[in-house]
């Protein structure tokens, strides 16, 4: 479910983007059928850059970012019932009974369009069952009284006798019909169900009706404009509420008749639709899907890309990589022997909410907030970072053969970047920095750019 709403904000953030040029410029260009393929690719577009899929050729270290990484900060699969993890327990329950308020109101929001997009259809229906139809040449003349205005859905054309002899409606209507303006509308429809909560696609819809309105009108008014415009402005006494149609008054008519008597834009202005390319090939490389390597491949590599918004998931695949790191000097233990209490180990797991298999790169050592946090081995600190994301407060070591070790979640740093430290020095203490809810040590053992387990450098772990 989580993946689903990611891929919902995903696509309902390429629609705001990829709309906005529509709406500062192509919107008042008088390129009516190119509007109209803008408008449907935005829909298209937007809904296929999250799922399109992109070898990956490089790994970097995973982002510890949404619920999926809170979780395993918490070390939710290792909970005891102590008083202790109560607290946590709960915290965890709670944020997923949020979830399932989410999820239930959109789901009813998907209802209720869906709902209201039936009723449309339903009301069409009985228009077209309750009253005389006539096949005429390429569509079905459906006799309406005067009250409904002129409109069409698909080959069917809701005319009154008055409006069937009015010979510039007839042709006005006639256009949409050939130019499927129907398919446009469904399209449109059906994309508002999944994405009732975003505002940009009420607009793109109304947006899109308007282009087949300007389209219809240019192809009739071609040669007397005036006297069309004239007969826009009459056809304010009759308005339809069917909104799943192409309708002769559709508003706002002030637009439409601007357009009408509107100089056509130059050949040129059609460049602008050109520069979109940049956007939706940046909105693809950070969007996209990363395809997972192989074993062999993932060996091979020296680091793995996690693309933007997505968390790096590794399903129904064991990854086993060399520990053997030919290191001379013998690591001791990062935390006191006294204060180990190992809540999870490298390597893949089950996660008991998510219900997907995923791999923690290192070792947790669940210790009181403030235990002294020792360097393994001696070495250069090359990194103390601050922050309250991630992997929070942390520091890196480098030790001898391109070894670095990782302290991450630390509450204070007692070290500085450039200094050498010998093993076992203290080099800060343990906290609950960053994506974390309970203190505890986030070890990682790095190899060439590459997280190795790091039980076979450590002296005999024992699980909590």
């Amino acid at each position: 479910m989580i993946n689903y709403f990611t891929y919902l904000l995903e696509v309902s953030i390429c629609l705001v983007i990829l709309f906005l040029p529509y709406s500062l410029y192509f919107r008042r260009l008088t390129h009516f059928q190119w509007n109209r393929a803008y408008l449907l690719g935005v829909l298209v577009i937007s809904a296929i850059i999250p799922v399109i899929e992109i070898p990956s050729s490089t790994i970097h270290e995973p982002i510890e970012i949404g619920l999926e990484m809170y979780l395993d900060n918490i070390g939710f699969e290792n909970f005891s019932n102590r008083a202790g993890d109560e607290k946590i327990i709960e915290k965890s329950v709670s944020m997923r009974y949020e979830w399932i308020i989410v999820a239930s109101i959109y789901v009813l929001g998907m209802l209720f369009t869906l709902i209201k997009l039936l009723i449309g259809f339903f009301r069409l229906y009985s228009i077209i069952k309750n009253n005389p139809n006539e096949e005429k040449y390429g569509f079905v003349w459906v006799k309406v009284p005067e009250s409904i205005a002129p409109c069409s859905f698909g080959k069917w054309l809701f005319l009154s006798p008055s409006a069937l002899d009015n010979r510039q409606i007839v042709k006005h209507e006639l256009v949409h019909l050939k130019q499927k303006h129907t398919y446009d509308i469904l399209l449109i429809e059906c994309y508002s169900i999944f994405f009732w909560f975003n505002p940009v696609i009420h607009i793109i819809r109304k947006g899109l009706k308007q282009v087949h309105e300007y389209v219809a009108d240019h192809y009739t008014a071609y040669n007397d404009k005036k006297s069309y415009a004239q007969l826009i402005l009459e056809s304010t006494t009759v308005s339809s509420d069917l909104q799943i149609t192409n309708s002769f008054s559709f508003l706002p008519l002030k637009n439409r008749i601007l357009m009408l008597s509107k100089k056509r834009s130059s050949n040129l202005s059609r460049c602008g639709f050109m520069f979109t390319l940049p956007i939706i090939i940046l909105l693809a490389t950070a969007f996209s899907k990363n395809i997972i390597p192989d074993e062999k491949t993932l060996i091979s590599k020296k680091s793995y890309h996690v693309p933007l918004f997505n968390l790096p998931i590794y399903q129904n695949k064991e990854i086993h990589l060399s520990t053997n790191l030919n290191n001379p000097q013998p690591f001791i233990l990062p935390i006191a022997k006294e204060h180990v209490r190992v809540t999870f180990k490298y390597g893949m797991r089950n996660h008991p909410i998510l219900k997907v298999r995923r791999m923690h790169t290192g070792i947790d050592f669940k210790a009181p907030e403030g235990t002294p946090i020792l360097a393994v081995a001696s070495g250069i600190i090359t990194s103390t970072e601050k922050s309250d994301k991630g992997y929070g407060n942390r520091v890196i070591i480098d030790h001898d053969n391109g070894l670095v070790t990782s302290y991450a979640h630390m509450k204070g740093i007692d070290v500085r970047e450039g200094e050498q430290v010998k093993q076992g020095k203290m080099i800060g203490t343990v906290g609950s920095t960053g994506l974390s809810i309970h203190p505890h040590l986030h070890f990682e053992v790095i190899k060439e750019n590459k997280k190795m387990d790091p039980e076979g450098m450590l002296p005999k772990l024992d699980m909590e």
